[in-house]
């Protein structure tokens, strides 16, 4: 195969992914991919990080961590953030005039009695 590595079947052209982890994919696992989630538990401190951002590459291929963590910033609620975010990746994609799959995932933090927007 041409381009990228990937992880494949050796009796079929499936499951073709770039990638070390496929939650919850039982074929990607059976080729070397990891199928169950690893959980970490984290203190955040609010008053340095609003949010995080989970992104496929149909988002970071297109648009840097900064601009990423700006338009994330400018966002009322998290809804608005992701909103932001597929719109300029799906810019970035017409302006290549190619495409990807676009998946994008904010969660914002608040610190203890501080008041959470509804969305």
């Amino acid at each position: 195969f041409v381009g990228e590595d990937r992880v494949w079947l050796q009796e079929m052209e499936m499951p073709g992914l770039m990638v070390t982890r496929s939650l919850g994919d039982e074929i990607a696992a059976s080729v070397g991919c990891f199928a169950e989630p690893e959980m970490v538990r984290r203190v955040v401190d609010v008053s340095k990080h609003m949010f995080m951002v989970i992104a496929s590459d149909g988002v970071w291929d297109v648009l840097d961590n900064q601009t990423v963590v700006n338009l994330g910033a400018k966002a009322k609620t998290a809804k608005q953030a992701v909103q932001s975010i597929m719109e300029a990746a799906e810019s970035g994609w017409e302006e290549k005039n190619r495409g990807d799959n676009i998946t994008c995932v904010v969660v914002r933090f608040y610190a203890e009695g501080e008041e959470v927007p509804e969305d």
